[in-house]
């Protein structure tokens, strides 16, 4: 019996790789904190070598650098972070090495702070992502191409000044949120198993009402 589990498990994952050419994004681990400029990844026991950890810092106000090294990102001042919307933002991401990272370091408090990690996951070059600005309790985000079967997107979502609650867009999983009274909240989400066409997320929506901010990023299955 234990024989034939093995071989159909081994069927499984030959026919999944016939089909995609790359094996399946799956879902690590993710953590949150808040008020520290030392986030740490020990809340992902599983990280490994390979993995794509991507991480999503956001303050009320000021400016904030990321100091770590090997991290990339698309806002405009990386690794410096951009204000958008009274939100200051900075999204990061990383394939970790044969030393997995055991967390970042930022050169003030990243007041609210969310990372998520996917095996098998890799990021475009140049980056596929979206943008969007808003105020209210709600955003419906705007649409993204999905060029090869299996990818996933990221949601990247933010609130200003307000403890919030986010509940997130139809068929995404809400991986990790970081709340903090009168700085604000953020949150990561993700949808994974996307065919190539057009992802378009339907709205996401915050407990509390104020100005907000979404990014997205498209991630591929590594080869």
């Amino acid at each position: 019996m234990a024989f034939c589990t093995g071989l159909l498990s081994v069927l499984l994952h030959k026919l999944l790789m016939t089909k995609t050419g790359a094996a399946e994004i799956t879902f690590v681990g993710a953590t949150s904190a808040t008020g520290t400029s030392s986030p740490s990844f020990s809340a992902i026991t599983d990280l490994q070598e390979g993995d794509l950890v991507i991480t999503w810092a956001t303050r009320d106000g000021g400016t904030v650098e990321l100091l770590s090294s090997g991290w990339s990102g698309w806002n405009s001042n990386f690794p410096t972070s951009n204000n958008n919307n009274s939100i200051t933002n900075i999204p990061a991401y990383k394939i970790m090495g044969a030393t997995v990272d055991t967390g970042q370091s930022y050169t003030a408090n990243a007041q609210m702070w969310t990372a998520v990690a996917f095996r098998n996951a890799t990021v475009d070059s140049p980056e596929v992502t979206s943008f969007l600005t808003g105020t209210g309790t709600s955003q419906d985000p705007p649409s993204i191409s999905i060029a090869t079967d299996g990818s996933g997107l990221v949601q990247f979502c933010a609130i200003d000044d307000d403890a919030s609650s986010l509940t997130p867009s139809t068929g995404y999983t809400k991986a990790a949120e970081a709340q903090n009274a009168t700085n604000g909240s953020n949150a990561l989400c993700y949808k994974l198993g996307l065919s190539a066409g057009t992802e378009d997320p339907d709205s996401f929506t915050w407990s509390t009402t104020d100005a907000l901010f979404y990014r997205a990023l498209r991630i591929i299955p590594s080869s």
